[in-house]
Formats: structure tokens, sequence, C-alpha cells
């Protein structure tokens, strides 16, 4: 399953990374800023990996 969300600020990127790491899943890549404006992130959610 794939997942998509726009996010344009950086502060609130490290935000979302930090929720989705107390929720257990596993950062793949962190952030980097995309050629199409905001930012991509790859995320495994471990729980439905399973």
């Amino acid at each position: 399953m794939s997942w998509g969300q726009k996010i344009y600020n950086p502060l609130k990127v490290g935000q979302a990374m930090a929720q989705a790491e107390n929720a257990d899943a596993k950062i793949i890549r962190a952030a980097q800023a995309s050629a199409y404006e905001g930012y991509t992130v790859y995320v495994q959610d471990l729980e439905a990996s399973s």
C-alpha cells in the first residue's frame, strides 16, 4: 500500500516523521526535498507488513 501527503514546511515534515516513528513505523528513507515541491519520505508500517 502507498499513501501520499504533500507537506511543504520542513518543520512539519519533521513532526510527521516523528509521529510515524512514535507509532512504530520504520523510516526507510529520510525526508528529501522533492523536484516537484514539498518533500518525499518512505515509511514502512511494520504491523501492516506482517
